[in-house]
């Protein structure tokens, strides 16, 4: 929840134009709701996509304030966040209700961004790998096999949102080693990703895991020329 309309509009532009030589790197952006529009009418015709930043688990109805997965599609939205920490830990939001909101992107042929995570209690009782295991389990036990490839997983420790501390780079490869590991023959073929204080600084030794496909970037991607760094290293890297 950060910016307004102006601020937004350079932002993006400056994101665009910083980028346009990647050809190998995906880049997407997920502005606020009420901001769409404007940022999708200014990524037409450019080589990144949209993405909203959550979705209602109801396709309609008397939701006052929700956003179902039919309105972003509206808006051009190839992408939606979904389970992320803040939504989690701040709102309540439920494995339950992450299933819902999962079913619906895919219902609407939107990818879903799943979050898992662990929280510094968690990290501390040796939980991280049986928590983030039933975050996801929570969700792909019900989803066919057919569209669980469709789910990209961004691990995001809870404890490092925002707090500008990382797990270590070992740690981040182990972690999403065991998530690749468990999803068996699909493994192999799922996008892996990781957010959590990345920064230009970090970024490479990060991107340089072999089972880190990209990141989902907080803080960094506020600045166009510190997330357009992020992008050219990840390109450089994969």
């Amino acid at each position: 929840m950060n910016g307004c309309l102006t601020s937004i509009s350079k932002l993006t532009e400056s994101i665009v134009s910083r980028t346009s030589m990647l050809e190998n790197c995906e880049i997407v952006l997920a502005p606020s709701h009420v901001y769409l529009d404007a940022v999708g009418k200014l990524l037409s015709n450019s080589h990144v996509s949209l993405s909203s930043q959550d979705i209602s688990m109801f396709p309609s109805g008397a939701h006052t304030g929700e956003v179902s997965a039919e309105m972003v599609l509206d808006m051009g939205c190839r992408y939606a966040i979904i389970g992320h920490s803040e939504r989690r830990q701040k709102y309540g939001e439920t494995n339950k209700n992450i299933l819902r909101k999962i079913s619906q992107a895919l219902e609407h042929e939107i990818y879903p961004i799943l979050c898992v995570g662990e929280t510094k209690d968690e990290k501390a009782d040796g939980n991280t790998i049986k928590v983030i295991q039933n975050q996801i389990s929570q969700v792909f036990d019900y989803i066919g096999t057919e569209l669980q490839e469709n789910i990209i997983i961004a691990y995001e420790p809870v404890w490092a949102i925002g707090t500008g501390d990382n797990a270590s780079a070992n740690d981040i490869q182990n972690v999403l080693n065991a998530i690749r590991r468990s999803l068996g023959k699909l493994g192999s073929d799922s996008t892996l990703i990781y957010g959590g204080s990345i920064n230009s600084e970090n970024g490479a030794t990060i991107f340089e895991q072999p089972d880190v496909d990209g990141g989902l970037i907080g803080g960094a991607s506020l600045d166009g020329v510190k997330f357009s760094k992020l992008a050219q290293i990840l390109q450089r890297i994969k």
